[in-house]
């Protein structure tokens, strides 16, 4: 488990499959995106949140790159 402090949304989060999120996130040059898993409840949450803390983990992508899977957020 890993974490990232202060980053901020690069847009509004995509709810995908009715349940799950995607989003991408930004902390000064860098961006990424992440997949949350049944957390799209918290689309809103999420987009009201000027500076947040994402915990996340690293595992292996279905198509062979890596992928980022948020576990939590919280304002920071």
């Amino acid at each position: 488990l890993f974490a990232v402090r202060g980053v901020q949304l690069v847009g509004p989060p995509r709810v995908w499959k009715e349940k799950h999120l995607k989003l991408a996130v930004k902390q000064g040059t860098r961006t990424v995106t992440m997949k949350a898993w049944n957390m799209a409840e918290r689309a809103e949450e999420l987009t009201a949140m000027g500076s947040m803390d994402v915990a996340f983990e690293i595992g292996r992508g279905w198509y062979g790159g890596w992928d980022l899977t948020a576990r939590e957020f919280c304002a920071s």
